[in-house]
């Protein structure tokens, strides 16, 4: 399996290795039901175990020259979340809508070590979005309007990242850089049928 390391290489691309074993398993659930006519809810869920039997971690060790390798055993696969899971709610009046969602994703790693201080926490983030739509009689088919506001709650949180380190000075040093998402933002579509 080709899988990201938490590096990147000289032109700011993520590197990829091979690993000779490892396995991703689990099970993801939908549903869905009709509260009332106009009320209704829906959700997803997906659990997974992804695995590395046997990790090699390389790093540069500056102290004595060359590479140390770490063996890890039966570690997490980088960015693979052990579970996420939506939910919404929607509610649907005559010619207007109304949605509300919750999203939520657990723990990642940004490298195949399974270290605590080289991940991505737990996020949880929020949406309302609404719309109207009415169809004229005359000159267009359609007008649309919507809006979307997102992370209801403005969360600070981060969806992504990557972490490279080295051997100096007899310890290790990682470092670690993330990708923040925005806050509280809102967007505002309009759309016209002819």
């Amino acid at each position: 399996q080709l899988i990201l390391t938490g590096s990147v290489n000289d032109v700011g691309a993520y590197v990829r290795e091979n690993v000779d074993k490892s396995y991703r398993a689990g099970i993801e659930l939908h549903g869905q039901a009709h509260l009332t006519r106009s009320f209704q809810w829906d959700g997803s869920v997906t659990w997974s175990r992804n695995r590395i039997p046997e990790y090699r971690h390389h790093m540069d060790d500056y102290d004595q020259g060359g590479q140390r390798v770490t063996v890890y055993e039966d570690t997490d696969i980088a960015f693979s979340p052990s579970w996420i899971g939506s939910t919404g709610l929607t509610l649907e009046q005559g010619s207007w809508w109304a949605r509300w969602q919750l999203e939520a994703v657990s723990r990642q790693y940004l490298d195949n070590t399974s270290t605590h201080s080289r991940s991505i926490d737990p996020y949880t983030v929020q949406h309302l979005s609404g719309g109207w739509r009415v169809q004229p009689e005359r000159w267009v088919r359609a007008v649309s309007v919507q809006l979307q506001l997102n992370n209801l709650l403005n969360r600070h949180y981060v969806t992504n990242g990557y972490t490279f380190g080295w051997i100096a000075g007899g310890g290790e040093e990682h470092f670690n850089y993330f990708y923040p998402q925005a806050g509280r933002h809102a967007s505002l579509k309009v759309s016209v049928e002819f």
